[in-house]
C-alpha cells in the first residue's frame, strides 16, 4: 500500500507480471476513464432522459390509446402556453429570459416535450398517484383537473 506507482514499476518482481502497463498503455486507460466521466458523469449535459409513457410518476393511464380524447393542438399546446412558454420557450436565449430553465427544455416544441414527459409529469401532471405542483413555481397555476389531464395526455404518449 505505502509503494508508489514508479516503485512498483521499476520493481524487478513487477516487470514479469500480465499486469505491467506500457505508457501508451497507461496513456489509453486515462482517456477512456476520462471519456467515461464526461458521459456518464457530473457534466453539464442537459439531453432529456427519454422515459417511457410507463415511467410516469403520477401513475397516470392512457384510457383509450386507439382514440386519445386529448390531443396537443386540441388541448395541450394551449396548456403549454398558458403555463409554461414563459420560462420553456425556444423565443427565450438567456438564463434571467428563461428564469433558469433547462436551456434546451423547450415547451414550445412536441418532439422536446415527448422527449420530457417524464420530467413534466414528475412536476406539473396528476394521476391516480396523486398531483405533482412543482411547476409552474408561480401563478398563472393550472387546476388540478388540468394537472390530471396533462398526466393523461402524456401517458397517450403526448398525441398531436
Amino acid at each position: 500500500m505505502g509503494t508508489s506507482y514508479a516503485a512498483r514499476e521499476s520493481s524487478s518482481s513487477m516487470a514479469s507480471t500480465p499486469f505491467r502497463q506500457s505508457g501508451r498503455a497507461s496513456g489509453m486507460l486515462w482517456a477512456a476513464l476520462v471519456l467515461a466521466v464526461d458521459c456518464f458523469g457530473c457534466s453539464a449535459d442537459d439531453s432529456p432522459p427519454n422515459q417511457p409513457a410507463s415511467a410516469l410518476t403520477t401513475g397516470s393511464k392512457c384510457p383509450d390509446p386507439a382514440s386519445p380524447s386529448v390531443t396537443y393542438r386540441s388541448w395541450a399546446q394551449g396548456f403549454f402556453e398558458s403555463y409554461c412558454t414563459r420560462c420553456h420557450s425556444s423565443t427565450l436565449v438567456t438564463n434571467s429570459e428563461r428564469s433558469g430553465a433547462t436551456p434546451h427544455a423547450n415547451w414550445d416544441d412536441l418532439p422536446t416535450i415527448k422527449a420530457y414527459a417524464g420530467e413534466i409529469d414528475a412536476d406539473a401532471a396528476g394521476g391516480p398517484n396523486g398531483i405533482n405542483r412543482v411547476m409552474p413555481p408561480s401563478d398563472p397555476r393550472p387546476s388540478d383537473d388540468d394537472r390530471s389531464k396533462l398526466g393523461e395526455w402524456l401517458a397517450c404518449g403526448a398525441p398531436e
